[in-house]
């Protein structure tokens, strides 16, 4: 009984422990302010290079077909590597190929680059991508509708930089950076436009508190179980019950008298 009662005074411990780191975490605030978008051949944009400190609200105007929804895209690939709401990362080829112009075979590698100021601190963040096409690929075939079946390999990269500082993350660390800075606001709150405001405002109460909660950082439960697998090693360090048989054989006699004293 003894050991049972350590060991759960241990999970009770060990479960604190990660409330409380969550609870430092969600305490964090980032105030992110957009400073400078940049790419080269981003899908139908070329050189784009947007100044974005200017106080107030910027608006973005022009003709359709013009790029205004291809930039709003740009900022989500450059901060997600997906190029439109409801892709998965996971689908890597996909999304890698889409950002290519069909109309420049000659342009094989694309970079967008997105300069912000998070807690007064400027961030760099690039995210790029290269193709390579398959041997002998002709120039009509370059050109053709069904130019994805002559690509050989993608590869694609992302590094994040603070100015005045020499360290970088790259890669997974990167991506990781960029989920603590924003969370789910990228795909929730960021892009915000009829169609997603209508399902805002559809979304049955239960999805809209855990939307809300997830939001202003305070949905422990879900913060504890993303925890989980790094308190893995923590939960097998704590020992196991250790009883020999002759006390599981008692614990069997105690518990048959106890049930016939209950049955009389």
């Amino acid at each position: 009984t003894s050991n049972i009662s350590e060991i759960k005074d241990e999970l009770l411990e060990l479960f604190d422990k990660q409330l409380m780191l969550c609870m430092e975490q969600s305490s964090q605030r980032f105030d992110v302010k957009f400073q400078k978008v940049e790419c080269n051949n981003f899908m139908i944009l070329r050189d784009v290079n947007i100044d974005l400190t200017d106080t107030g609200i910027t608006r973005i105007l022009g003709t359709n077909g013009i790029g205004k929804t291809t930039l709003y895209r740009l900022i989500r690939w450059i901060l997600t590597g997906t190029v439109m709401e409801g892709m998965k990362s996971n689908q890597v080829v996909q999304n890698n190929l889409l950002v290519f112009n069909k109309n420049l075979p000659d342009v094989d590698n694309i970079t967008g680059t997105l300069d912000l100021k998070i807690n007064n601190h400027l961030v760099h963040i690039t995210r790029s991508v290269s193709r390579t096409w398959k041997k002998n690929t002709t120039d009509e075939q370059k050109l053709s509708q069904n130019w994805t079946d002559f690509i050989s390999d993608t590869n694609r990269d992302i590094i994040i930089e603070f100015e005045g500082n020499e360290k970088k993350f790259i890669g997974a660390n990167a991506e990781m950076l960029i989920d603590r800075y924003f969370g789910n606001t990228i795909n929730n709150l960021l892009f915000l436009d009829q169609a997603k405001i209508k399902s805002i405002l559809n979304t049955v109460p239960e999805k809209l508190n855990e939307l809300i909660l997830d939001y202003i950082g305070v949905d422990y439960l879900k913060k504890l179980e993303a925890n989980l697998d790094g308190v893995k090693e923590d939960l097998m360090s704590i020992a196991k019950p250790k009883i020999d048989k002759e006390t599981v054989r008692e614990n069997i006699i105690d518990t048959e008298i106890k049930i016939e004293d209950t049955k009389k």
